[in-house]
């Protein structure tokens, strides 16, 4: 029952710091499309 719990609460805290490293790296992908489209314009 004590593993379970365990196993529960590491998911748990592990979610939103997978959530939160998936988030990063779509903006960084978006921003570095966008930027290259700028300087696509620009050249």
């Amino acid at each position: 029952m004590i593993l379970v719990l365990a196993i529960t609460q590491g998911i748990v805290v592990m979610l939103p710091a997978c959530a939160l490293i998936v988030l990063m790296t779509t903006v960084k992908g978006v921003c570095f499309s966008k930027v290259c489209q700028l300087l696509g314009i620009w050249s």
